[in-house]
């Protein structure tokens, strides 16, 4: 590389290798704009490496001996990187051309911004959540209401062609402050997946950063690919995920009512998540 990177892609992989290269041929075209750097934390499922780094020799591999969770891969991920901005990205997604330089010129002109998200859209083309509110009960009913009576979620990113500040966003193709992700630490590896990215965006507002969506950028996201089709692990990876954060960061009594009220919704079909999955 003849330049320092201004950008280091981490791209976490599991059980997706069917969207990898084309997630990759992605990051390289930016990379012909910017100067970034690739970091594949695979999560020990790779079925062929040499074959992988054989492939993509510029990038960096970094091969676990077992799968420790989403978080955990960004820290090892962060532990190799040098660049001024870090692009947390996952395997099933990729960047459409021009996306990056939009992501990076925001935080270039906006120091007070941590982290900001594309407009995140499926393959077809439809619109899927980029962020949204701070999960409560209350908001986390709400939403699951109006999916119930066939209205738009609350949980779903507004329309806008500027920016648009979020309590969260989807770490699935984030574009992070270097220096904001030390400033709190990293990931918390306490989350294996799912709302490691609620917790995120919480610990960043807390020490008075910003969260934005740039609707101008896009990013195709699959959705789920790292789960096939076993959705009763999906669902429990996600409950985990959801408990720690209203473990950690909401009142007993709110996250007494979630145990509580998690089955009458399940039985009653209602099953989307924050991030729009039936679940």
């Amino acid at each position: 590389m003849s330049q320092a990177p201004r950008v280091s892609a981490i791209v976490v992989h599991y059980r997706a290798e069917q969207y990898l290269d084309r997630c990759l041929d992605a990051l390289a075209r930016a990379g012909e704009r910017i100067p970034l750097e690739t970091i594949v934390v695979d999560n020990a499922s790779l079925r062929d490496v040499a074959a992988w780094r054989e492939r993509y020799p510029q990038i960096v591999w970094l091969v676990q001996a077992s799968n420790r969770g989403f978080a955990s891969g960004v820290n090892v991920g962060l532990g190799r990187a040098t660049g001024t901005y870090v692009l947390i990205q996952n395997p099933d997604a990729w960047l459409l051309d021009g996306s990056l330089e939009r992501l990076v010129q925001r935080l270039d002109e906006a120091p007070q911004v941590a982290a900001v998200t594309p407009q995140l859209i499926d393959d077809r083309g439809s619109p899927q959540p980029s962020g949204g509110a701070a999960p409560t009960l209350t908001r986390i009913l709400a939403g699951k209401a109006a999916l119930a009576a066939r209205r738009v979620a609350d949980t779903r990113t507004p329309t806008s062609t500027t920016a648009v500040q979020l309590d969260w966003a989807s770490a699935t193709a984030l574009l992070c402050r270097r220096s904001a992700l030390d400033d709190i630490g990293g990931m918390d590896e306490g989350f294996f997946l799912y709302y490691e990215d609620c917790d995120l965006g919480l610990r960043l507002r807390r020490r008075g950063w910003r969260i934005e969506l740039m609707p101008l950028a896009t990013a195709v996201h699959v959705g789920g690919a790292s789960f096939a089709l076993n959705t009763d692990v999906q669902r429990r990876a996600y409950r985990a995920g959801q408990d720690r954060y209203f473990r950690k960061h909401r009142r007993p009594l709110e996250r007494l009512a979630l145990t509580i009220l998690r089955p009458v919704y399940e039985r009653l079909g209602v099953r989307n998540s924050l991030y729009g999955r039936h679940l």
